[in-house]
């Protein structure tokens, strides 16, 4: 139980999953909704269902966020 819980605490940063970052930065290159969820290693159900089932309160933060700081050419 101990080892679960290491793994999943190690799979979030800002309160995402690595599957939620990836969806972002597949999208900050230039991929729709669909195709990003598809590279993040989602299933093509959830994949076709982006805006209910990832696209959640943190991960458009998120996504907003790194978006501004691309525009403004601060992307790290």
């Amino acid at each position: 139980m101990q080892e679960l819980v290491k793994t999943k605490r190690s799979d979030l940063r800002n309160g995402l999953t690595r599957r939620q970052r990836t969806f972002i930065l597949e999208k900050l290159v230039g991929l729709n909704d669909k195709d990003a969820a598809l590279a993040a290693g989602y299933s093509l159900s959830v994949a076709e269902n982006t805006k209910q089932r990832i696209c959640k309160p943190q991960v458009r933060a998120e996504w907003e966020r790194l978006r501004c700081e691309l525009a403004a050419g601060r992307f790290r």
